[in-house]
């Protein structure tokens, strides 16, 4: 038997009539998913990036501050030395604080991260704290 036709020129398949709507509709379902699937991701990156650079604020402020007692006791050398290693992170406004206490030196670096889109459920600001404590050389 012969395959139906229309008006004579292709075969028409019953079957796959609706496969192109069904795709489309397949596909205006998954793309949005996807598209806030990345913007969660990017977000994500963005927090971590963020907290390693709270991290290694704090790591370089308290390394010069544990070379000498002198330089321990200079806050502004040391929030100088940590917001020089924050600073592609500027936009976050970190603050830094330094104490002694028993010939060590802790230097507390803190900043608040705002993520790009509000999530629902999730917090609209992530507080990033990092204390790094150094024996202090002599």
């Amino acid at each position: 038997m012969k395959p139906a036709t229309t008006n004579g020129q292709t075969p028409v398949n019953p079957g796959r009539r609706g496969a192109a709507g069904q795709a489309l509709l397949e596909l205006a379902i998954v793309v949005p998913v996807l598209f806030l699937l990345t913007l969660i991701a990017v977000d994500v990156g963005r927090m971590f990036y963020c907290f390693q650079s709270v991290e290694s604020a704090a790591a370089a402020g308290a390394q010069f501050g544990c070379l000498s007692a002198q330089n321990a006791a200079n806050t502004d050398g040391i929030r100088t030395n940590a917001l020089a290693q924050a600073a592609d992170i500027a936009g976050l406004s970190p603050v830094v604080s330094s104490s002694i206490s028993n010939n060590l030196l802790s230097v507390t670096v803190s900043a608040t991260f705002i993520p790009v889109l509000q999530w629902p459920g999730l917090p609209s600001q992530v507080p990033l704290r990092r204390t790094v404590i150094m024996r202090i050389l002599n």
